[in-house]
Formats: C-alpha cells, sequence, structure tokens
C-alpha cells in the first residue's frame, strides 16, 4: 500500500486554484480532479458559482457528482473513482469555496454512506439526474460551513424541502476571515492563475492545460494505477419488493418498478420515476415500503 500524499495544508488554510494544481499534480478545472501523480482525487465544493447543489446533512456533505447537463454517470471517471473510493486505495481531498478565489482546505474525506441519484436542475435548464456523494471529513478539527447549506437532522433537511438558502451566504465571509484562514490575493487572480498553470505545467508536463474541459479528468499518464479490478461494494436488494407501493418523505407516494444493483427505481405519482439508493433511504427511514 503506497504512503497517504501530504499536501502539507493545515485545516481551514485557503489557497488559490493555482495552488491546488501545483501541490497535487491534478488539473485546473472540474469539481472533481483527479491525480494519478500523487494517487489523490481532489473535490471542490463552490457556494459561489450556485453549478452544484452540495448539503451538510448531520455533519456529512451530501457531495453531488460530476456534469453539470445531461444525467450523470456513476459509471464514468471521475464519478465511478469517488464511488469506489475507500476500496481502490485513492485519497480523496476536499476543499470549499466560498468566497470567489478562495479554497478553503477541509482536509482528507471518506465515504459515509452509498452514492444515490435525485433530479437537479442542469446549465441548460432541464431537469436531470444527479448523483450524491456522502461524504465525512476525516479530522476532528471544525470545517467551516456554509450557512444555508447546513442541516441538523435529515428531517429538517426534507421538511425545507431540501433547498438551501443561498441567501445565507452573505454573512459567510466575514465568518471565514475570523476563523483567520491564510488569506489569498485574488485581484486580477484569472491573469495570474493562468501564469501560475503555465508555470506548473512546465514543471509538470503531464499535468493538464487551461484549456481543457471542466467536465473531465486529468490526462496523467500511469496506466497501470487503472488497470488493477476493483471490488465493488454490493448490497442486496430483495428482488421481490418490484411492484410494491412505496412512500417517500419527500416524494410521497409511489411504486417500484425494477431494482438495480444499489439502487431502487421508482415511479412517483406526483414527481415522476426517481433513482433512489436503497441503503441510504433505509438507514434515514426516508422510504416505506408496502
Amino acid at each position: 500500500m503506497s504512503d497517504v500524499f501530504d499536501p502539507k495544508l493545515k485545516i481551514g488554510q485557503a489557497v488559490s486554484n493555482a495552488d491546488i494544481v501545483k501541490t497535487f499534480k491534478c488539473g485546473n478545472a472540474g469539481n472533481i480532479r483527479r491525480s494519478r501523480a500523487t494517487n489523490t482525487l481532489v473535490l471542490i465544493s463552490d457556494y459561489t458559482k450556485g453549478k452544484y447543489h452540495d448539503n451538510w446533512i448531520e455533519g456529512v456533505l451530501h457531495y453531488t457528482g460530476m456534469g453539470k447537463s445531461g444525467d450523470q454517470d456513476i459509471d464514468k471517471a471521475p464519478n465511478s473513482t469517488l464511488a469506489e473510493c475507500g476500496s481502490n486505495g485513492v485519497d480523496v481531498h476536499l476543499f470549499e469555496v466560498l468566497e470567489a478565489g478562495k479554497y478553503v482546505y477541509c482536509g482528507r474525506v471518506e465515504r459515509a454512506g452509498d452514492p444515490y441519484s435525485e433530479s437537479q436542475v442542469g446549465d441548460d435548464g432541464n431537469d436531470r439526474k444527479v448523483w450524491l456523494f456522502p461524504m465525512r471529513p476525516l479530522s476532528k478539527k471544525k470545517i467551516i460551513q456554509p450557512e444555508g447549506y447546513v442541516f441538523a437532522t435529515m428531517e429538517e433537511y426534507l421538511a425545507r424541502g431540501g433547498v438551501a438558502d443561498p441567501s445565507k451566504m452573505q454573512t459567510k465571509s466575514k465568518a471565514v476571515t475570523n476563523a483567520k484562514v491564510k488569506e489569498v490575493e485574488v485581484k486580477d487572480a484569472e491573469v495570474r492563475e493562468i501564469e501560475e498553470v503555465k508555470e506548473v505545467k512546465d514543471t509538470f508536463p503531464e499535468a493538464q492545460s487551461p484549456t481543457q474541459p471542466e467536465d473531465s479528468e486529468d490526462i496523467l499518464p500511469d496506466s497501470k494505477s487503472e488497470s488493477k479490478p476493483i471490488k465493488k461494494l454490493q448490497l442486496v436488494v430483495p428482488q421481490d419488493i418490484v411492484g410494491k407501493k412505496v412512500k417517500h418523505k419527500k416524494f410521497g407516494a409511489g411504486m417500484i418498478t425494477k431494482v438495480s444493483k444499489t439502487s431502487l427505481f421508482v415511479d412517483f405519482k406526483e414527481n415522476g420515476e426517481k433513482n433512489l439508493g436503497y441503503e441510504f433511504c433505509m438507514k434515514n427511514k426516508l422510504l416505506e415500503i408496502g
């Protein structure tokens, strides 16, 4: 087993996007960035752009997979890499963006449950299926969580219809400053970051160029690291529940139309078909079957 990569960053330390590229030797775009050079996966939870709907529920970050338009594919990298973390040897590191240009390091995270899917509006304005990954910080140190995106319990999250309150983000800038995180100069940030990424590319030629599309992995060549078969976690979903009626705390009444691996496909009377994570629903008592 390889040693865990140490980025030499403190919890709460704020860095620039270019710093992340240089430290982790990963790509400079996308909310999920794979680096084979450091054997890491970098998650960016950016609350300033509103493209992805990440929420903290009971101390666990329900992190949205990659893909801004159309249905997200959990079997395609880097979503598949995140789904298999814990069994594939890849360490996952989290950064949160509460102010444009500031990436606050939250340390390493681990999966706290199975991925599940829900419907969200994409960049094109259309509803699409996204995958959510429950991720728990490994560090015991307090992590600054954005107001309006924090729910004490699953019941509170459901009671609010699973809707965050971005308006409360306005007060978070002061909280970040008071937490004594490292200040990052954001003036002319775009120009400076492009220059720094160019410097990193000269140092690490395998790092991707600044023009790489957002929804992609890095292109660091290391075929060996991906060649080993990965044992996926398997859940036993009862096959005899197909056709049974259900009641979901958020989506209401419906009927199970089919099951697949760890998921249930339910046709809800008022919300259409949903693909639900079986274990997640059962553990959080979101679904009544029968």
